[in-house]
């Protein structure tokens, strides 16, 4: 069974876990990077956002990147998970768009022992649709598969965002769970 993990730190890019993901939207010259890959950016020398236009993303909804950090961060690995059109300034991403964003991505990564996701995640609502996102994407039912070919679901989750500690982000996070 997947857990899943709530931190207030903004420090993704410190997170020991397996792979961190961050969220990339369009943008009319190539992908943006999402709020929450600032430090991330930072930690591999600013060039992100090229680096994943150089590898063809565009940031287009659930569309996913890998890129090796070659030890310059903690995660040996960082994906990035398109968000689609980045909201307006000051208003919230979809919550439909988080929670796909992260069930694909944790799908994706079925397999993985740890996963930080830093992606949009400042207000309760988001925050609670990406754990819920996550929790669905990590979710398979193999009990009847014959094969065994089937990868398990990823162990931990972690989402990092500043409202980790709120009563409604826990409430939510117990729900999905």
């Amino acid at each position: 069974m997947t857990t899943i993990t709530l931190t207030s730190t903004t420090a993704s890019a410190k997170s020991r876990a397996d792979v961190l993901v961050i969220g990339a939207t369009t943008g009319s010259d190539g992908p943006l990077l999402a709020a929450g890959a600032g430090d991330v950016d930072a930690a591999l020398g600013g060039g992100l956002a090229a680096m994943l236009e150089a590898l063809g993303a565009t940031g287009k909804p659930e569309e996913i990147t890998k890129i090796a950090t070659s030890g310059s961060i903690k995660a040996p690995l960082v994906v990035a998970v398109g968000l689609g059109e980045a909201p307006a300034a000051g208003a919230a991403f979809d919550l439909e768009v988080l929670r796909s964003a992260a069930g694909a991505v944790t799908r994706t990564l079925s397999g993985t022992g740890s996963v930080a996701l830093s992606l949009p995640a400042a207000t309760p609502a988001e925050a609670v649709a990406v754990a819920e996102g996550a929790l669905f994407g990590a979710y398979g039912f193999n009990r009847y598969r014959s094969n065994g070919a089937a990868k398990p679901p990823v162990k931990s989750i972690t989402v990092h965002t500043p409202v980790a500690r709120d009563k409604i982000v826990k409430d939510g996070v117990a729900r999905a769970e």
